[in-house]
């Protein structure tokens, strides 16, 4: 039986170190879609909201947030 996780791998370059979030960056943007939702003309901050709202609705009183992609 396969577990109820799945694992992610991500890596971050010597000269990301100084950029906050630059290891997970990429991680991120595959669990939110963020690429389907460029190609889809869907602006982030209304992905975010979404994602946040379906995973987390108690968060959404933290929203809109300044997030860049």
């Amino acid at each position: 039986m396969p577990p109820d996780f799945l694992i992610y791998v991500t890596e971050c370059q010597s000269y990301d170190q100084r950029t906050p979030y630059a290891a997970i960056r990429p991680l991120l943007h595959d669990l939110l879609g963020v690429e389907s939702a460029r190609r889809s003309g869907t602006r982030f901050e209304e992905l975010l909201a979404a994602r946040v709202h379906q995973l987390a609705p108690a968060f959404d009183r933290f929203l809109p947030c300044s997030v860049m992609p």
